[in-house]
């Protein structure tokens, strides 16, 4: 950053009021929210305050607007994270339990408290680890305090902020055309190398070759963000890959969908964000966390983002000499995963290797003339963190998979439901 840019970043950051207790807390579900929560997983929120509310608000209104001159904004993400345990199990599940439906909808009004300040024995309290991401990430040991929603009411400001109207507004006046991934791929007759990171239960792949720079997903480990904001001891390859990251400098991103394992990892570009973007339709979901929907919106005002439509929902979408990208095929409308989008690399004129990249779609999602069983891929990258899934195509329990090479994003401890053997 320059001297100047970082002055802007501390002002901006200084209007959000992080130091602020009364905030807003909404769930971070994945995918299958009826999981009962074991012990050892990592449970994200994400958490609003008045002033966030306000700013985003204004920065929604002068895009929508159009307003030539725009204050300084970045996308960020606020949240609170703890692990479950022997001693907070039980809440956790009340909470989910009772507030399943509201916080599916909406925020809950929470009080943000010191790490060992005192409240009542009778409340719903967690005590975690605060984090706020915009280059670089900041912890704080905080206790989260929820408290009685029947008296304090959410700010209508803030059911705007995250409204899907809102969001295909901006969208919709910033669309790009496909034809600009053209000048960010390379041709066939360039060579590279790509390295996957083992960021453990998370995605992230980088590609390299002369000036081209390509990053398949940014994501980061749950576990290992909690273990880094209370200085636990996380495993020295995963934070020595994260430090490498912090180095690269993509020019285009491919998101496979929006989940936080594969995008929150944003916080690690520090050579600046990539020219293009590329990630299926954000108003699929059927919930979309207001960090997820900054990151949005601010890729939408910098006409950065290439949007992958529903409309192409089990076909091709584009398709070069180096690349091409499918989306999913969901058959279910709350499958997240199943909406994203499928990279794969060669196969064409650029090289006879084949690699594809899936995200966490699931197999039976795959559109048919990918099916695993009559394309000769080299490399897989296992859909959703080697997760139980349905298979679509029976023959795949028996695929010979000799000299071919399957690589899982796993993570230690692993809550998906995996299955590796």
């Amino acid at each position: 950053m320059t001297d100047k840019n970082r002055e802007e970043h501390n002002q901006f950051i200084k209007k959000l009021h992080l130091e602020n207790q009364k905030v807003w807390a909404k769930m971070i579900f994945d995918d299958k929210v009826d999981n009962e929560p074991s012990v050892g997983d990592i449970i994200l929120f994400s958490l609003v305050n008045k002033a966030m509310i306000e700013v985003d608000e204004r920065f929604y209104k002068d895009v929508l607007n159009r307003s030539d001159e725009i204050s300084y904004y970045t996308p960020y993400i606020y949240g609170f994270m703890v692990k479950v345990d022997a001693n907070n199990k039980e809440i956790i599940k009340k909470i989910i339990k009772e507030n399943r439906q509201q916080m599916q909808k909406g925020y809950l009004p929470c009080k943000l408290m010191p790490l060992n300040s005192g409240f009542d024995s009778s409340a719903k309290t967690l005590r975690g680890i605060s984090f706020f991401s915009s280059s670089p990430f900041i912890y704080k040991g905080r206790t989260l305090v929820f408290l009685n929603g029947d008296n304090e009411d959410i700010p209508e400001e803030l059911l705007d902020c995250q409204a899907k109207e809102t969001m295909k507004r901006i969208r919709n006046q910033s669309q790009i055309e496909a034809n600009r991934l053209n000048e960010y791929l390379p041709s066939r007759r360039s060579k590279g190398t790509i390295k996957i990171y083992n960021v453990g239960q998370a995605e992230c792949s980088y590609f390299t070759s002369n000036s081209y720079k390509i990053m398949f997903d940014i994501g980061v480990d749950k576990k290992w963000l909690y273990e880094d904001g209370t200085s636990e001891n996380a495993p020295s390859v995963i934070k020595k890959n994260y430090n490498d990251i912090c180095k690269c400098s993509p020019k285009v991103m491919f998101l496979s969908h929006w989940d936080a394992d594969h995008i929150i990892g944003v916080s690690l570009l520090r050579n600046g964000f990539p020219n293009l973007w590329v990630a299926p339709d954000i108003l699929e979901r059927e919930t979309i966390p207001m960090g997820t929907a900054r990151l949005h919106n601010y890729l939408c005002y910098k006409k950065q983002l290439l949007t992958v439509l529903r409309e192409c929902n089990g076909r091709r979408f584009y398709c070069s000499d180096f690349l091409s990208i499918y989306k999913g095929n969901p058959n279910r409308e709350d499958a997240n995963n199943n909406h994203g989008i499928i990279v794969v690399i060669g196969g064409n004129d650029y090289m006879n290797e084949r690699i594809i990249f899936p995200g966490d779609c699931e197999y039976e999602a795959w559109p048919e003339n990918l099916d695993i069983t009559r394309n000769p891929y080299e490399v897989l990258i296992v859909p959703h963190h080697g997760a139980a899934m349905a298979l679509g195509n029976p023959s795949l329990g028996s695929l010979s998979c000799e000299k071919k090479f399957a690589i899982f994003s796993y993570g230690k401890g692993n809550q998906y439901g995996g299955s590796v053997k």
